[in-house]
């Protein structure tokens, strides 16, 4: 990501990677999500998501990029970012394909990133 940390009111570039060995990745349908979160997990700001303009086979990597804005950022946080499907089921409306969290602490001159 760039900048890395993150820069509140910025605009931030996630370069998201990975191949997805059970599952597809369809355009216009299959969603990556990222979003930032205090450490009692409630959301910092709105989550940002966006429908792949590429189809993905599973076992093919793929790679997108994707630019945030970033909202007033406390000194520690957690940001995620997932892939996933949307599904007509209200118990679990979201079918998480891949993810990655982290935590982030310290400010602009000092940070610790730990990838949970």
């Amino acid at each position: 990501m760039t900048p890395d940390p993150p820069e509140s009111g910025t605009d931030e570039i996630f370069d998201v990677t990975g191949t997805l060995t059970k599952h597809e990745i369809i355009k216009d349908k299959t969603i990556l999500g990222i979003a930032y979160a205090d450490l009692d997990r409630n959301p910092i700001g709105d989550p940002y998501s966006a429908t792949f303009n590429e189809s993905y086979k599973a076992g093919v990597a793929f790679s997108v990029s994707a630019s945030v804005p970033t909202v007033q950022l406390p000194g520690s946080y957690y940001i995620g970012v997932d892939v996933g499907d949307l599904t007509n089921d209200p118990e679990k409306p979201f079918d998480i394909h891949a993810c990655a969290f982290a935590y982030v602490t310290g400010g602009s001159k000092f940070f610790n990133f730990k990838y949970l």
